[in-house]
C-alpha cells in the first residue's frame, strides 16, 4: 500500500513538473484531445499521446507543499539573520542600524504572519480561481470562443504549477507571478484557440480593472469633498 502511494505521488509530481516546464505543449495537447473527443475520433494504441492533465485539487495540494517549504526557509532565514546581527556588539553601529527596536515579540509577529500564509493558502487559491474564472468566462463569451468550463478549469489549474518557483529565495514570488502569466497565456492561445491580441487583452484586463476601481474611488472622493 505504501509502495503504491509512493508511486502515485511520484507520478503526480512528475506530471506537475512537466506541466510547469511545457505550458504551450501541454495546452496544445489538451485542445487536440478535446477536439478529437468532440469529433468522436478514437485512437488505438495512442496512450503515449494522451495529454497531461492535473485536477485543481492536485495542483493546489502540491503547490501548498511549495508554499510550506517557502515559509520554512523564510522563518529559518529570519531567525538566522536575527541571531547573526544579535551577535554583533551592542554598541555597534550596524546593530543600531538594523536592530533599533526589534524585540522577541516582533519575531513572533513575523512568525505568525508567515504561518498564517500557509493556513490561508487554499483560501487564496480559491479566490484566485474564482476571479480568474469570471474574467476568462466574460471575455470568452465576448470573443465567442465557446470555451467549456472544463477547459477554463484546466488552464487555471495548470497555472498553479508556477508555485514551484516559491523554492527560489527572495525572487520566488515575482518569478511565480511571471510564470503564472505565461501559463495563462499558453492556455488562452493553445487551448482556447484565441488570437495573440485576444489573449493579451485578457491578461492585462485585471490591471485595467484595478486602475478603473482606483479612478472611480478617486473621483468619488473628489465629488464628496467638493460638496463639503
Amino acid at each position: 500500500m505504501n509502495a503504491l502511494l509512493g508511486e502515485d505521488t511520484s507520478l503526480l509530481l512528475k506530471k506537475y513538473f512537466e506541466v510547469f516546464l511545457h505550458p504551450f505543449r501541454t495546452q496544445s495537447a489538451l485542445r487536440r484531445a478535446r477536439i478529437e473527443k468532440q469529433n468522436s475520433i478514437s485512437k488505438i494504441g495512442g496512450t503515449n499521446n494522451q495529454p497531461i492533465d492535473l485536477s485543481l485539487t492536485e495542483t493546489t495540494s502540491i503547490s501548498w507543499l511549495f508554499a510550506i517549504f517557502r515559509t520554512f526557509y523564510t522563518v529559518v532565514s529570519i531567525k538566522f539573520g536575527y541571531h547573526i546581527l544579535n551577535m554583533i556588539d551592542s554598541d555597534s553601529k550596524l546593530k543600531t542600524l538594523f536592530l533599533p527596536n526589534i524585540k522577541f515579540s516582533g519575531q513572533r509577529v513575523v512568525l505568525l504572519l508567515v504561518l498564517l500564509e500557509i493556513v490561508l493558502f487554499p483560501i487564496l487559491v480559491y479566490f484566485y480561481v474564482k476571479l480568474s474564472t469570471v474574467v476568462i468566462r466574460f471575455f470568452s463569451d465576448l470573443f465567442e470562443t465557446n470555451t467549456p468550463e472544463e477547459t477554463i478549469e484546466q488552464t487555471i489549474s495548470h497555472s498553479l504549477s508556477a508555485n514551484i518557483l516559491l523554492i527560489v529565495p527572495i525572487f520566488g514570488g515575482f518569478l511565480r507571478l511571471l510564470m503564472t502569466s505565461v501559463h495563462l497565456f499558453a492556455g488562452l492561445r493553445n487551448n482556447f484557440g484565441m488570437t495573440r491580441m485576444q489573449s493579451s487583452v485578457i491578461m492585462i484586463s485585471p490591471l485595467f480593472m484595478l486602475v478603473g476601481f482606483v479612478l472611480i474611488n478617486f473621483l468619488y472622493l473628489i465629488m464628496v469633498f467638493s460638496l463639503l
